[in-house]
């Protein structure tokens, strides 16, 4: 039985992941993306909230996440421009709203 899942569902199940560590606007950006990305793509993907927690994470600023993946080596500096810019030539970034959080697709 194939069930359809809305926005809200989605982001309710990421909520629920105590793996996970998802701002209620992050995982509302997420499940978003996720369901545009289907239609783009036409496709109807199979909900999977650990495949999610694997493949993505939410981190304060791109600057942070830039971080969080290693790109800073000891005592490196960069800006959040400079770290935003590099994080969408390498992968995906989304934007939490107008939180200045984004969310990063592990490369």
């Amino acid at each position: 039985m194939k069930q359809t899942m809305t926005a809200k569902q989605m982001a309710n199940d990421l909520m629920n992941d105590s793996n996970a560590n998802w701002s209620r606007e992050g995982a509302e950006a997420m499940a978003e993306y996720l369901l545009q990305l289907d239609e783009d793509c036409g496709v109807d993907s199979e909900w999977d909230v650990v495949a999610v927690r694997c493949e993505y994470f939410e981190a304060a600023n791109a600057l942070e996440a830039y971080a969080d993946m290693g790109g800073l080596k000891h005592g490196e500096q960069c800006s959040e421009e400079q770290a935003r810019d590099i994080l969408e030539w390498n992968t995906t970034v989304i934007e939490v709203g107008k939180t200045g959080r984004v969310i990063v697709a592990n490369y």
